[in-house]
């Protein structure tokens, strides 16, 4: 919710909490979010597998899977922290530009 906000192009957003009708629902599963060690490399990994629903039949409209692989300089936890914010940072920019892509399609159909 915060990465559409900051992103500005959808204008009305709401959650699951709120219980309101949509036209278009964002759901999703993480598949990954976790730190990989292979010798010395050390990388966060974060996998989500996406999800572009209409809301008044819950039709899945698209979906596609993202993954996001930030290296880490160093395995010690601040830098593994920074790695998972980076790495989620950069996950969300991808995830607005597809839904908010497909959203257009979509709505235009």
């Amino acid at each position: 919710l915060d990465g559409f906000q900051r992103d500005g192009r959808v204008q009305l957003l709401s959650t699951d909490d709120s219980n309101l009708q949509t036209d278009l629902a964002l759901g999703g599963d993480l598949q990954a979010f976790q730190t990989e060690y292979q010798g010395n490399a050390v990388q966060v990994v974060i996998r989500l597998d996406a999800r572009l629903i209409r809301g008044y039949d819950q039709k899945i409209l698209a979906s596609r899977r993202f993954e996001m692989r930030q290296p880490l300089s160093e395995p010690q936890v601040p830098a593994v922290v920074t790695g998972f914010g980076q790495a989620s940072d950069a996950l969300t920019r991808q995830v607005v530009d597809w839904a908010v892509g497909q959203g257009n399609l979509a709505l235009k159909q």
